[in-house]
């Protein structure tokens, strides 16, 4: 994998968390009571591990480098 595509990869993680982030919101009944909620920030970090974990695991095969894999 080279350094781009660990970049898509990192952009791609930060996208889903905003998403991901964005989705939590949706139980909200009105725009004002839209705020930054930290534990809506913490659970799609959460989320977003393992799923960074399982797309590393699943796409093994296109990963050159594995020092830059952890």
């Amino acid at each position: 994998m080279e350094k781009g595509n660990y970049r898509k990869f990192l952009l791609m993680l930060s996208v889903s968390s905003v998403i991901m982030y964005g989705v939590m919101s949706l139980n909200i009944d009105r725009f004002d009571h839209v705020c930054l909620n930290l534990n809506w920030l913490y659970m799609a970090l959460l989320i977003v591990g393992p799923m960074a974990l399982v797309m590393l695991m699943f796409m093994s095969t296109c990963i050159k480098d594995k020092r830059l894999n952890g």
